[in-house]
């Protein structure tokens, strides 16, 4: 298959719809909100998910579609979208549940991958459900991000970590000997770059050689749902791009800046 040379990123796994105590509700998910700002940072950029037959699957929809994301590879699959129940404590979010709904159901088919194929990076997560589908990726020649949250062990962290290319993990505290550690033994297992995001205390990546520090944008910051997946989103569009390791990591750091200043992940 020809490579398009336009089409440069890609996301493909969870759609979330973060409903939050107060009533509240957005369009979200991991690699939904990674998509959402890479394709806000102007650079093209394909989506790969699925929502259920609900209302908020309806709902899901509607919100990508007003984006100007693709939703022609976004599967309809009988059930209910899978949702989160946020609460917000001084403007920091709690997740309270989780179901996967529809998603326990998705998995990358051949027209996923070729969609995907022409891509320079595809992003996806722990919770995108596409973890045994990320070397088939890898053999066509897309590089694989793939953001690990803070789950540094199990089944798909060992799978995906050995099939990936920009590996994120979040840490509770900020840089330090363990995670300095830790990033340089995921970094052994087969990435090129691991990430270690600490929220307000900046990030620290590894590529093999030495290690790459990353403070904060300071904001005013009202709800910080997807500021993670901003950092991401940053981060690989500055990468896809040609971007030095560190001005990559320091756009991400703008990106997460400008999302916790209003309510939802985008």
């Amino acid at each position: 298959m020809e490579r398009n040379k336009n089409v440069l990123v890609a996301a493909a796994g969870d759609i979330y719809v973060d409903v939050y105590t107060d009533g509240r509700r957005y369009a979200g998910g991991n690699c939904l909100n990674v998509a959402v700002h890479m394709k806000r940072l102007d650079i093209e950029t394909r989506f790969c998910g699925a929502v259920g037959t609900d209302e908020n699957g309806r709902f899901a929809l509607d919100a990508i579609n007003r984006e100007g994301l693709d939703t022609s590879h976004v599967k309809v699959i009988e059930g209910e979208t899978a949702k989160t129940l946020v609460r917000l404590v001084n403007g920091n979010r709690e997740f309270l549940e989780y179901p996967l709904g529809v998603m326990e159901q998705y998995y990358l088919g051949e027209e996923e991958l070729d969609y995907l194929s022409g891509c320079i990076i595809v992003h996806s997560a722990m919770w995108g459900c596409v973890h045994n589908d990320l070397h088939k990726l890898r053999e066509r020649g897309v590089k694989i991000s793939f953001d690990f949250s803070d789950i540094y062990e199990g089944e798909i962290t060992e799978i995906a970590i050995r099939n990936c290319d920009y590996a994120f993990f979040s840490y509770s505290r900020s840089d330090d000997e363990y995670i300095r550690g830790f990033i340089k033994e995921m970094q052994a297992k087969g990435p090129e770059i691991v990430f270690a995001t600490f929220g307000d205390r900046g990030s620290l990546a590894y590529n093999g050689e030495y290690y790459t520090k990353c403070g904060i944008v300071p904001a005013d910051a009202v709800d910080t749902l997807g500021a993670g997946d901003s950092y991401i989103a940053g981060t690989l569009v500055g990468l896809a791009r040609g971007l030095s390791l560190g001005d990559s990591m320091m756009q991400g750091a703008g990106v997460a800046s400008e999302t916790i200043t209003f309510f939802g992940a985008w």
